[in-house]
């Protein structure tokens, strides 16, 4: 969710630049667009193996991971997650 994204990076970036940043990221194959999205209007990326996404996971400090969980969730209560499956990420994206 490009929104998301955006949240968690906290203004640093413009919002076309977060999406050539992703675009760029879909281009090298490290993530790829989810077919169907659980929010509409909101573009929804997943990591294109579930290797790329927990190494990715990993690089965060305990300190940052605490972070980017309060922003996540910050995001999708705002965007409208009710349930616990909005809550979930997906360990590779569904067809």
């Amino acid at each position: 969710m490009q929104g998301g994204v955006q949240r968690l990076l906290g203004g640093a970036m413009a919002s076309d630049e977060v999406t050539s940043w992703l675009d760029s990221l879909v281009e090298e194959e490290l993530l790829e667009e989810q077919r169907a999205g659980r929010f509409a209007g909101e573009r929804e990326l997943c990591f294109r193996h579930g290797l790329l996404r927990d190494a990715a996971y990993a690089t965060l400090t305990p300190g940052d991971r605490a972070l980017a969980h309060r922003l996540a969730a910050e995001w999708l209560e705002g965007a409208g997650a009710v349930s616990y499956t909005h809550l979930t990420l997906p360990t590779t994206c569904t067809p």
